[in-house]
């Protein structure tokens, strides 16, 4: 697969907080900070997978995250096909 994905660093937290993904307090000395997720989010912008984590035993594994990549791109060229 010869993809180029974009990786979210968010350290003012203003897109956490648009998800709604904030651990508020957990962080050094009382700060918020991100509760573990994964993202699929479209090109267009629009989320189309989300994965909130427990614990970190708890994370998707990269074939997880690849399945689901190919899922979506999969959706998005049969509907562009129609």
């Amino acid at each position: 697969m010869n993809r180029q994905f974009t990786i979210l660093s968010d350290p003012g937290a203003r897109v956490i907080r648009t998800y709604g993904l904030v651990h508020p307090g957990a962080g050094m000395e009382g700060s918020d900070i991100a509760l573990d997720t994964t993202l699929l989010v479209d090109t267009d912008g629009y989320e189309r997978w989300r994965r909130v984590s427990e614990t970190l035993p708890d994370l998707p594994t990269a074939e997880e995250i690849l399945t689901r990549i190919r899922a979506t791109a999969a959706h998005a060229s049969e509907e562009k096909a129609r």
